[in-house]
């Protein structure tokens, strides 16, 4: 094992000091080679007509399971875990009415389950070792680094969860008004691939059906996203707002490294285009940013950080109207 990693090790066997065999029992978490069969209760499940990874469900070889949160069939890690190795056990499967595969549905099974191998996960030690293999000196400076990047997190997303709900609400009062064409056209490409991505055909569902559904999501999403952004540009133009230009060159120089990871997976090159690309992305950031900030300000709502970060200006501003008076003195 590589030192400082986790991995899977198979769980074998082992004699204590009266030389008795302890035997190996299955785990939550491990991961099992079963060989498994459906042996009653199938009499009426048209078996050929499945498609090959529907017909895996009941029976296989060799097949590695996780006996995880995600389970390979219902109900099926609580009667593997306790099982020993080269046990054979019936396992019984009772299949929920929605359950994906539609010939299963409802569906009471008999398997039968043999247990081939074991493998469990081993744990590093938590040592100033282990703490080296992430770059850290000590497992004290490790603990600390871990705690800051989850403060960090959490007041991330209670910030992008702030701005959302801050925007809702201002678009929520917004008087309904004639979105343009291209500009609902946009918004349907940015938000076709997610939504797709998002929601997969159904089982039982045709082509038609699902884009049909589909596309009434998108339309749905389009016109939400396009009324939200005309707001937030008429903000920013009434407002006059600026760009925050420390955080335009910090989202730059994200983006550039995470393009820079691209091309050499891709094996190309940087070109004119995708910098203009990075660039308008990063200004579009930056501008957000900078709104989102105006409007916590406008609402009392500034984060921890902000607050601070104003004291701060604050003091310097009366350090330097200080020292001014001084002067003219």
């Amino acid at each position: 094992m590589r030192s400082g990693m986790s991995q899977y090790v198979e769980v074998e066997a082992t004699e204590n000091e009266d030389g008795e065999t302890a035997e190996v029992t299955v785990q939550a978490d491990d991961l099992v080679l079963v060989n498994f069969e459906v042996v009653s209760g199938d009499e009426d499940i048209d078996v050929e007509d499945l498609p090959p990874k529907d017909k895996r469900l009941l029976k296989q070889r060799n097949n590695w399971i996780y006996l995880g949160e995600n389970e390979y069939l219902p109900g099926l890690n609580k009667q593997l875990i306790g099982c020993k190795l080269n046990d054979a056990k019936d396992v019984v499967i009772e299949f929920p009415e929605d359950f994906a595969v539609e010939p299963l549905r409802g569906k009471k099974l008999t398997y039968e389950f043999e247990i081939q191998r074991v493998r469990r996960l081993q744990l590093p030690e938590l040592d100033d070792e282990f703490a080296k293999t992430q770059n850290c000196e000590s497992m004290e400076e490790l603990r600390d680094r871990v705690r800051q990047q989850l403060e960090e997190q959490i007041n991330n997303q209670y910030e992008q969860d702030l701005n959302q709900a801050i925007i809702d609400k201002i678009v929520e009062n917004v008087p309904e008004f004639k979105i343009g064409a291209n500009t609902l056209r946009d918004a349907r490409e940015r938000v076709t691939p997610r939504l797709r991505s998002q929601n997969p055909k159904k089982e039982d569902e045709d082509n038609a059906a699902y884009e049909e559904r589909l596309n009434a999501l998108i339309e749905e999403e389009a016109v939400k996203e396009a009324r939200e952004w005309i707001v937030i540009q008429n903000i920013i133009n009434k407002n006059k707002i600026q760009p925050d230009f420390e955080k335009f060159y910090e989202y730059h120089q994200i983006l550039s490294q995470y393009q820079e990871l691209i091309n050499a997976r891709q094996g190309g090159g940087r070109s004119p285009m995708h910098d203009q690309r990075l660039q308008s992305q990063a200004l579009q950031g930056a501008m957000l940013h900078a709104l989102y900030r105006f409007l916590r300000q406008q609402m009392g709502l500034e984060t921890e950080e902000e607050t601070e970060q104003a004291a701060e200006e604050g003091e310097e501003k009366t350090d330097e109207e200080q020292e001014q008076s001084e002067q003219s003195e």
